[in-house]
């Protein structure tokens, strides 16, 4: 594994762990918190990416929504 790959996951569990004590400790909605940690990412994007790399990520998430999996301590706090 490389130095950016372990960066990478360190920061997931970051944000993961971060939207887990909000939504479970503090009773926030699980879907304002994604909400405002999504805006927040596309808002980094489109301020540090020109504009045709920019669409290239954005379309790229959207072309990975197959992927996209479930965590299991949000499902109580979710609407299905």
């Amino acid at each position: 594994m490389t130095d950016d790959e372990t960066n990478l996951q360190d920061y997931y569990r970051a944000a993961q762990q971060f939207a887990s004590e909000l939504i479970v400790k503090e009773g926030a909605d699980a879907l304002e918190v994604a909400a405002v940690m999504a805006s927040m990412a596309l808002t980094i994007y489109k301020t540090t990416l020109p504009e045709d790399a920019f669409n290239d990520i954005v379309d790229a998430i959207s072309a990975s929504r197959e992927q996209v999996r479930e965590i299991d301590v949000f499902q109580q706090h979710t609407v299905h």
